[in-house]
């Protein structure tokens, strides 16, 4: 259970915290999308029930519960030379549940629910993933955020790349993070703006030109020749 301690202003909260964590353990798979219902909890909903309570609580933040994944993941990354940091959003779809009240419009009209964006830190070696360090959800009274500063609700997605990025830094973790983002982080820009701040990315880009060097030239023509040089 060290793996998973987490400290709560309140005893009592803690105890509740380590009780519902214990009642999950080797319940599922690290890949599994929930946990299961523990085999001694006879009705589901008691479980749901007394999760609902915990997490309702002012005193128990995003920021606390994240702590334990965190340090579950400098445990795994131990003696990785590289691992991988991946960033994604995706939609938490809830137009049909009416019973929930700060579901927000994420893109058209009927695209209703939540935005979740993920720091996933995933096995270089394996691709299996570790534990996500960083996540933010996007709701109608604003984000819900692990990090110590929320990105604010108006931010751009790739706008919140780089706190990420030094966020994870900050941990300061036993390995080299390599952040990868699929092909809407494709922008000049940022990757540039991530290569000052001395980060490594991998992103899925499309075939487009750039200036470099002084003259436009298609990334494919810029990989060749730093491959040239060793660079």
């Amino acid at each position: 259970m060290d793996k998973f301690a987490i400290n709560l202003p309140d005893k009592r909260l803690n105890k509740r915290y380590h009780d519902l964590v214990k009642g999950h353990v080797h319940q599922a798979t690290s890949a599994a999308t929930g946990t299961a219902v523990p085999a001694s909890v006879k009705d589901s909903f008691a479980v749901t029930q007394a999760t609902w309570r915990f997490l309702n609580n002012d005193r128990v933040t995003p920021l606390a519960l994240v702590e334990p994944l965190r340090h579950f993941a400098r445990q795994q990354v131990a003696g990785a030379k590289y691992t991988l940091a991946v960033i994604d959003w995706c939609k938490l779809d809830y137009k049909k549940h009416t019973a929930k009240k700060d579901t927000v419009q994420v893109s058209h009209k009927q695209d209703i629910g939540y935005e979740l964006a993920t720091h996933l830190l995933v096995n270089a070696e394996s691709g299996s993933p570790i534990a996500p360090i960083e996540m933010h959800l996007k709701t109608a009274n604003g984000i819900l955020s692990t990090a110590e500063i929320a990105p604010s609700a108006e931010d751009h997605h790739l706008g919140q790349v780089l706190p990420m990025m030094q966020n994870a830094a900050s941990m300061n973790l036993p390995t080299t993070l390599v952040t990868v983002i699929d092909r809407e982080a494709d922008s000049v820009f940022h990757l540039r703006q991530w290569s000052a701040e001395g980060f490594l990315f991998l992103i899925r880009g499309k075939k487009r030109k750039v200036r470099w060097h002084g003259k436009l030239m298609k990334y494919s023509t810029i990989a060749a020749r730093l491959d040239a040089e060793s660079a």
